[in-house]
């Protein structure tokens, strides 16, 4: 009796809760990935196009894409190194990961 009542409980609590147990992770794992994925996307966009203005000699312009183009790496390289913090990656990872996050801050202060 003691154990039926157990399991209709557990199982009442697992099919009403709000999430699953681990769902929070897991959706939280997702959105930093797509985040890093649209941002890395929208970078490497402004960076063909500030290479471009570069080689036509319009500085200005080179500079304000590379300025969007770091600001949009910072913020995909924060999103990935949180979606490999809740995968519990080794610390060399995270260190890799912050060393890239460091490249696009340089990038988009250098002009």
């Amino acid at each position: 009796m003691k154990t039926s009542l157990v399991l209709v409980l557990l199982i009442f609590t697992l099919l009403y809760s709000e999430r699953p147990i681990g769902a929070k992770d897991i959706n939280e794992f997702e959105m930093q990935m797509s985040n890093w994925n649209k941002k890395s996307a929208l970078a490497s966009k402004y960076l063909k196009q500030a290479e471009s203005a570069f080689k036509e000699g319009d500085k200005y312009r080179g500079c304000i894409n590379q300025k969007k183009a770091g600001s949009l790496g910072v913020e995909a390289s924060k999103s990935l190194i949180k979606a490999f913090e809740l995968n519990s990656a080794s610390k060399g990872e995270i260190e890799n990961l912050e060393n890239g996050l460091n490249k696009w801050k340089e990038f988009r202060d250098f002009c």
